[in-house]
């Protein structure tokens, strides 16, 4: 086991234990406190040692999350990070990047062990949609039943079980509890998660049935909070849900699984956060020989060439991006329509309020954050709702919405409300024609047309 990790273990079980001792008990635990300094030290090193390592060893090869922030700059003030802050992100991500996924993924292999119908109908599920071929991106949005899986597992085993709340005002909860201002409740979310008035008297069977998107969609509005509540809530949520989603169908592709005793009752081991003790599994490969991805290069004269002699004019492209997704969907789409022939122009919606193009067609790529616009969005956001009604005719534009139907409150807000408002001023909306359609299927993306969101694209 690497030391990190050792010392990371050792750090989060001590973290949890100082919240429910007396100030008074630090007095005679010196050896604790003087072992638990030693394990944070030693991560600290860990991060500085990579990061030192990067700076002396740049490299240009790939813009991981390292050189983004090394090099990464706000686009309003300037300023980049320092390395202190680097280190304490680079323990941010090492330990809950891995940490509560490996413990979502442990409860999820345990209960598909113990629901051999719920293993069978998501393995079918992988090799419909798999196969023998190597998993990639299009594929995660078809894994339907595994996307079930993996919240109902949450639902009975949500890995950090509990977050804080507190009023800004008196509270009376309930008609019968009262809370003062800032008084600290701590939400035990397992209790939340098995509530038979939401769940029904099965509520502490697993069916991932439950968590289809129809009934998943009907559920009361704080029913299901395994990431936390409000502006503090899981800031790395999409990356652990794929993250999750591709190993489980990558394991269920490649292997059978049964528990290693049959007899064994789950018993869950808590340091920060929740994980089976003692789960131990039989795997067997399974006979599926997984083809690698296809590297074979377009041949002479291909169509996606032939394109790229033929000048279509300009495009514009402006985008809102905070975590980098919308961002990412913007340089691919620029790339695309450099190889059809458009001489395309990529910016920050910021840097166009109070300008939006009108020679050349404008496509928007942003999204919602908490119901509120990106950092680079928030200008032409503001701007573009106070603008009179019919007053920036002659702009044709399409806004891609991005998001995830998880977050009911804010789905889609900002990207609808851009989009309504530039019809508003009497711009014209070059998807006018797909109102009533549903586009092609991809997770997370979608057409803005008619002021509301028409399908995912």
């Amino acid at each position: 086991m690497h030391p990190f990790v050792h010392a990371m273990v050792e750090a989060l079980s001590e973290a949890g234990k100082k919240t429910r001792r007396l100030n008074i008990a630090k007095v005679f635990m010196k050896r604790t406190q003087q072992l638990y300094q030693r394990n944070i030290k030693l991560m600290f090193k860990v991060a500085d040692d990579v990061i030192q390592e990067r700076k002396k060893n740049p490299t240009n090869e790939c813009n991981d999350l390292l050189n983004k922030m090394l090099n990464g700059r706000d686009p309003v003030t300037g300023q980049g990070l320092t390395d202190e802050n680097i280190r304490y992100q680079l323990i941010t991500f090492l330990i809950a990047g891995h940490e509560t996924t490996s413990g979502l993924l442990s409860f999820c292999l345990h209960a598909l062990c113990k629901n051999q119908e719920a293993y069978k109908k998501a393995q079918e599920e992988v090799d419909t949609v798999l196969g023998s071929e190597k998993l990639q991106p299009h594929h995660l949005p078809k894994l339907v039943y595994l996307d079930q899986v993996l919240k109902e597992t949450l639902r009975l085993w949500p890995t950090a079980p509990a977050f804080a709340v507190k009023p800004d005002k008196d509270e009376l909860v309930g008609s019968k509890y009262k809370i003062e201002k800032d008084e600290v409740t701590i939400v035990l979310i397992p209790l939340v998660h098995r509530d038979k008035k939401v769940w029904g008297e099965d509520a502490e069977e697993f069916k991932p049935e439950r968590m289809s998107a129809e009934k998943f969609a009907a559920l009361p509005k704080h029913a299901w909070k395994p990431f936390g509540n409000g502006s503090r809530s899981c800031i790395g949520r999409g990356f652990a849900w794929q993250e999750s989603l591709m190993v489980l169908a990558k394991v269920l592709q490649k292997f059978n699984i049964q528990p290693h005793d049959s007899s064994y009752e789950l018993n869950i081991k808590e340091t920060l956060t929740w994980k089976p003790e003692g789960f131990f599994m039989k795997v067997s490969p399974r006979n599926v020989l997984v083809q690698e991805t296809s590297t074979k290069t377009s041949p002479p004269n291909s169509p996606t060439q032939e394109a790229s002699k033929i000048s279509r004019g300009p495009l514009y492209i402006l985008f809102g991006s905070n975590s980098g997704s919308c961002e990412s969907f913007a340089n691919t789409i620029e790339k695309d329509a450099t190889q059809k022939g458009f001489k395309t122009k990529l910016a920050h919606l910021n840097e166009h309020t109070g300008n939006v193009p009108s020679d050349a067609p404008v496509l928007i790529i942003t999204a919602s954050y908490e119901g509120k616009p990106t950092e680079d969005a928030n200008q032409f956001y503001d701007w573009i709702r106070k603008v009179p009604d019919n007053s920036l005719t002659g702009i044709k534009y399409a806004v891609l919405g991005c998001g995830h139907t998880d977050w009911v409150d804010s789905y889609q807000r900002v990207p609808t409300q851009i989009d309504s408002n530039l019809e508003r001023v009497g711009s014209t909306r070059l998807n006018e024609e797909s109102r009533s359609k549903r586009c092609c299927r991809h997770d997370e993306r979608t057409l803005i047309t008619g002021g509301k969101p028409s399908g995912t694209c």
